[in-house]
């Protein structure tokens, strides 16, 4: 590998794209590679061949030491819910009619994850899932069942491509609600710097433009938050995660999984005896 060149994301005019010339040469390697970033940054490092991420190399970081990292102190760290038609299931809920509310719940999309502000929902989910995340039979859909086979709600979700292997009113994927509705961390998806917030209920469903994490332990959320939230955090994720339009940043399930975390997340509080 002796050249990676990073091109100008207007190499392509008003096509959204991320180009990048690779150097490549029939042989062995013979020791260190050039990195031009798009910001006309250039260095030379020596990439790893064990299959690791070569971000932080051409970011400019050295790897982390082994040791604790951040799936090791959850449960569940993903993106959110996948409807395929938000159109059709997430309702305003000055709109919401009575005879749906016992299949809506409060939802969030990334662009409402403003930094430094509290989480505030003006949307629900309608969601033909039973709470261990079991598709429910339309038989027992009732007035969602109506509200979805509408013919221009219906004929929306046969627009999508899960259609072809799931129920027609299912969602793209199963919505796990056993974990997706405990107390967890918040994140959008792609930002200029990642920003993490609680959902101390647990009551928010997180579309697929947000990413949520579900402590195993949920009295520790708020420490675990103020960690992602700190310097070191934010100093790690600079470094590993990818990069999308304008240099946002974006957000991916395998890189925060191995995000490193501080040995005191993971052990056990002492008890006080009075």
């Amino acid at each position: 590998m002796e050249e990676i060149e990073l091109i100008e994301e207007s190499a392509f005019g008003e096509l959204i794209t991320y180009p990048t010339i690779t150097t490549v040469s029939s042989g062995q390697p013979t020791g260190e590679t050039r990195i031009k970033l798009r910001n006309g940054t250039v260095r030379t490092v020596r990439l790893s061949n064990a299959g690791s991420s070569w971000l932080p190399l051409i970011n400019g970081t050295a790897p982390h030491a082994s040791g604790p990292v951040l799936a090791d102190a959850f449960l569940r760290i993903s993106c959110g819910v996948a409807t395929g038609a938000d159109s059709v299931y997430v309702v305003k809920d000055a709109d919401l009619p009575d005879s749906l509310r016992p299949y809506a719940l409060p939802t969030l999309s990334g662009r409402e994850l403003v930094p430094g502000t509290q989480i505030s929902t003006s949307r629900s989910m309608l969601i033909p899932y039973a709470r261990d995340g079991g598709l429910l039979p339309q038989s027992n859909l009732g007035a969602l069942g109506q509200y979805l086979r509408h013919p221009k709600r219906h004929a929306r979700l046969m627009q999508r491509t899960c259609v072809a292997r799931k129920p027609w009113y299912a969602f793209h994927e199963n919505p796990p609600l056993n974990e997706i509705l405990r107390p967890k961390i918040l994140c959008k998806d792609i930002g200029a710097r990642p920003w993490f917030v609680v959902d101390e209920e647990g009551a928010i469903v997180p579309r697929h433009s947000v990413y949520y994490l579900v402590p195993a332990d949920p009295a520790r959320i708020q420490d675990l938050c103020e960690y992602l939230n700190s310097d070191v955090a934010l100093e790690w994720l600079m470094a590993h995660c990818q990069r999308a339009a304008n240099g946002f940043v974006r957000l991916q399930s395998h890189v925060l999984k191995r995000m490193p975390l501080p040995d005191r997340f993971l052990s056990t509080p002492q008890l006080t005896c009075v």
